[in-house]
C-alpha cells in the first residue's frame, strides 16, 4: 500500500530536479546574453578582449571572483598561487562585414594583427582562429566559442614553446587589482638590479622609467643592451604589475612598494627565465655608455663580407654601391624586439633622407637551422616591417657567431649592435644595444645618430 505514495514521492523530486536544472541553464543563458554584444558580426566579437599568456602549465582554470574581494568592471578571475601569467587587451575589428583585424595594445604601442585564418566550425563546435605574426614567425591558434578563446601561443623556431593561451570578450581590465591608489608614489626613474635565478647568469643593472595615470601604470625598463619596451599595468595599495606581449616576447613585472624610494619584485620573461629585481628611487643613476660598450681589438683591418640577401642575391661589400662607401651595419635578429624597434628607426631614415642616405646593410643571425627557410622568413619581415635596404644572413644564433664575419670586435654584448663603417670599411662607431622610442633615451640617440652620420660623411 505504501508504493503508489512513495512513487508520488519520487516523481516530485524528479520535479524539483528538473527545475533546478532548468533555472541553472536560464540563468548561464542570461549571464551568456549579458556579454553578448549589440552589433552583428559573422566570426569574433568586436570590441575589446582581454588575453592571457601561462607562463606555467595551468594549474587551475580561470574561475569568477565576486565582488568585495576585488571591485571590477565586466569579470575577474582567480589564480593559483604557483601561476602566473602575461595579461594584455586587444581589439577586434571588423574591415567589413567578414573581414577583421586584431589591435594589441602595450601602453601606448598599438600592434596590428592581420595575417588572420578562421573557419567556423560545425553546428554546436568551437570555431578555429590562427593569429600569425609574420614578422616573428609564431602564431596563436585557439578556439573560439561565443566570448572565450582557448588555446596555444607557439614559437616553431624554439624548442618545445606552446604555452597556454585564453582570452575573454568584454573584459578591459588588463590585472585585476583592487581600483584604490598606491600606498607610495611609483612615478618617476628607479635603478632596478636584476638577479637571475640561473647562478650561472650574471646580475645587471637597469633603470626603470614609470608614470601613472589613475590607478593604470606605464613605463619601461631600459638595461644596457636594450629596453623591455612598452609596459602597462596598475598601481593600487603596494602592488605594482606590468607587463607587455608583442606576439614573441611575453614579459611580466610583479613587485612590491616598500616605501616611497624603494621597490623589489620579480621579472619573467617567457616560461624560461625569471629573475628577482630590487629598485630604490635615483634620478641620477647612469647605465653605460652604449658607444663603449662594444671594443673593437682591430680597427685598421676593413670590414669585408659577401652573404647572401633575402631577395636571392649576393651583397658584396666590396662592389658597388658600397665600395668606397661609408656604410651602415645592423647586426640583428628577427626574433629581437629591440632590433625590431631599430629596423624601424633604420627604415624610416633611409627613406626620409632618400638618395643622401648612407647604403644600409642588415646582418641577420637566426634560430632557423634551414638557410632557405631563414632567407623566406628574412624576406618576409622585410616587406612587413618595410625595411628599404638589404637583409643578409649571417647564420644560425650561436654563441659569438657574429665575430666570425666582424673578427676586429672583441665581442658581441647585444643584439641588436650598429656598426658605422668609413668608406675604407673600417668601423669607426660601435653602438650597443637600442634604447627605443618607449625610453627617455629615444631622442638622445636620435641627435647622436645624425651627428656620427655627418661627422662620417665629412671624411
Amino acid at each position: 500500500m505504501s508504493w503508489p505514495g512513495q512513487m508520488g514521492k519520487g516523481v516530485l523530486h524528479h520535479l524539483r530536479h528538473a527545475v533546478m536544472i532548468f533555472v541553472f541553464f536560464s540563468t548561464v543563458f542570461a549571464l551568456h546574453r549579458c556579454i553578448e554584444v549589440e552589433h552583428q558580426y559573422t566570426k569574433i566579437a568586436p570590441g575589446t578582449w582581454r588575453g592571457v599568456i601561462y607562463l606555467d602549465p595551468r594549474i587551475e582554470k580561470m574561475q569568477p571572483v565576486e565582488p568585495p574581494l576585488y571591485q571590477k568592471r565586466g569579470a575577474a578571475y582567480r589564480y593559483t598561487r604557483s601561476q602566473q601569467v602575461v595579461p594584455f587587451n586587444f581589439d577586434v575589428r571588423y574591415l567589413s562585414n567578414d573581414s577583421f583585424q586584431l589591435i594589441i595594445r602595450n601602453a601606448d604601442e598599438r600592434i596590428v594583427v592581420d595575417d588572420i585564418r578562421f573557419s567556423s566550425g560545425p553546428r554546436g563546435k568551437a570555431d578555429t582562429l590562427v593569429l600569425h605574426f609574420p614578422e616573428f614567425a609564431s602564431y596563436i591558434h585557439a578556439l573560439v566559442a561565443g566570448g572565450y578563446m582557448e588555446g596555444k601561443f607557439i614559437i616553431p623556431s624554439k624548442q618545445n614553446y606552446a604555452l597556454d593561451f585564453e582570452a575573454r570578450f568584454g573584459d578591459t581590465q588588463r590585472f585585476h587589482l583592487p581600483v584604490i591608489p598606491p600606498k607610495y608614489p611609483v612615478e618617476g626613474r628607479w635603478k632596478m638590479l636584476f638577479t637571475p635565478d640561473d647562478t650561472t647568469q650574471k646580475s645587471y643593472y637597469g633603470i626603470g622609467e614609470f608614470r601613472r595615470k589613475g590607478h593604470r601604470l606605464y613605463g619601461t625598463v631600459m638595461t644596457e643592451t636594450g629596453d623591455y619596451r612598452y609596459l602597462e599595468g596598475v598601481a593600487a595599495d603596494s602592488l605594482i604589475k606590468l607587463s607587455t606581449f608583442n606576439g614573441y616576447w611575453a614579459f611580466l613585472f610583479e613587485g612590491t612598494l616598500y616605501d616611497a624610494d624603494s621597490m623589489a619584485g620579480i621579472f619573467r620573461s617567457g616560461p624560461h627565465y625569471k629573475a628577482r629585481w630590487t629598485a630604490v628611487r635615483d634620478d641620477d643613476f647612469r647605465l653605460g655608455d652604449p658607444d663603449t660598450l662594444t671594443k673593437v681589438i682591430d680597427p685598421l683591418t676593413s670590414v669585408r663580407f659577401r652573404l647572401p640577401s633575402s631577395e636571392g642575391v649576393i651583397v658584396d661589400l666590396d662592389a658597388p654601391p658600397y665600395r668606397h662607401s661609408p656604410v651602415i651595419i645592423q647586426i640583428m635578429g628577427t626574433w629581437c624586439p629591440n632590433c625590431l624597434d631599430e629596423s624601424r628607426f633604420l627604415a624610416e631614415y633611409a627613406k626620409r633622407v632618400g638618395r643622401q642616405a648612407l647604403p644600409i646593410i642588415g646582418v641577420a643571425f637566426e634560430r632557423f637551422r634551414d638557410t632557405a627557410q631563414a632567407l623566406r622568413h628574412l624576406k618576409r619581415y622585410k616587406e612587413r616591417v618595410g625595411i628599404p635596404y638589404p637583409l643578409v644572413l649571417g647564420g644560425k644564433l650561436e654563441r659569438n657567431a657574429p665575430l666570425r664575419i666582424f673578427p676586429q670586435l672583441e665581442s658581441i654584448k647585444s643584439y641588436p649592435t650598429l656598426l658605422l663603417l668609413d668608406s675604407n670599411h673600417r668601423i669607426r662607431y660601435v653602438h650597443t644595444g637600442f634604447a627605443g622610442p618607449a625610453t627617455s633615451e629615444y631622442p638622445r640617440f636620435q641627435k647622436k645618430f645624425e651627428a656620427r652620420i655627418r661627422d662620417l660623411t665629412r671624411r
